[in-house]
């Protein structure tokens, strides 16, 4: 064999090597290596999707349980009292009936008005009462800085606007949300109603319920009624804002012999 033969066949030995070479598979080894690596990144990815949402889930659960149902609309609008009269303090005009009359009271804040033959039956409004909370309130976020506020705002209207309540950027807004609240609202797929059904939750928890609420909406006056029947007659607590000023809210305590009393009552509010 001379030198160029020798030379041509080399390279065709190299050649075979290195196609033979490339035509070896991934060892087994390498295979369960990209396949444990793939595993886990699947597996890292399901528990950072699942984890949060069970472990929320389980929380909301507890504070919001099945029994839990919105508060209705006060719906009795249709109830007027004949020869009912009209008075008004400096931040309502109502209609009381015939038999009750103004109690002078050494309180400003305070306005009464009592029936002549039954000491028990009584309208008072309170002037100045403790106010409700904003939920979106910038007070609420003071240890933040305006810049990461203003990143949050948007994401913070998300989370509470994701259940159709409304946005709770006021005193009566924020009542309202709360007493919407339902536990068929609660969504394991939505981490954004759950954050918002656990805020919510947590407030009513905190709540002193007197009787049934009620969410009082009319041209006039909103707020929030809590009635209830006690013995022969019936009692209501109305926290009450005027529709343009829904940070502001003031008191009626009513105790009446009926529910048509109360009712007409109620309906004759205007707020000033």
């Amino acid at each position: 064999m001379n030198e160029i033969e020798r030379i041509l066949h080399e390279d065709a030995v190299r050649r075979t090597k290195a196609n033979q070479s490339a035509a070896v598979p991934e060892t087994p080894r390498k295979k369960k290596k990209w396949r444990i690596i793939i595993c886990v990144l699947v597996m890292l990815m399901l528990l950072f999707f699942f984890v949060p949402r069970i472990l929320l889930w389980n929380i909301v659960k507890k504070i919001v349980p099945d029994g839990c149902t919105r508060s209705e609309y006060y719906a009795e609008f249709d109830a007027v009292g004949d020869g009912y009269l009209p008075v008004e303090t400096e931040f309502i005009k109502f209609s009381v009936p015939p038999t009750m009359i103004y109690q002078k009271e050494n309180d400003s804040s305070k306005t009464v008005y009592w029936d002549k033959s039954n000491p028990e039956i009584t309208i008072s409004v309170y002037n100045e009462v403790p106010e409700y909370p904003v939920i979106l309130d910038r007070s609420n976020f003071s240890s933040m800085s305006d810049d990461t506020y203003e990143m949050l705002e948007p994401l913070l209207k998300e989370v509470f606007g994701s259940l159709g309540y409304g946005l709770p950027d006021s005193s009566y807004h924020s009542l309202k949300c709360i007493h919407l609240l339902d536990a068929s609202d609660r969504s394991f797929w939505s981490l954004k109603k759950l954050c918002a059904i656990w805020v919510y939750g947590l407030l009513k928890q905190e709540m002193d319920l007197i009787g049934k609420p009620y969410i009082y909406e009319s041209e006039n006056a909103c707020g929030i009624l809590q009635i209830l029947e006690i013995e022969n007659d019936i009692f209501c607590f109305a926290s009450l804002y005027h529709p343009e000023r829904l940070n502001e809210n003031m008191v009626m305590i009513a105790r009446l012999e009926t529910p048509e009393a109360l009712y007409s009552v109620l309906n004759s509010i205007e707020m000033k």
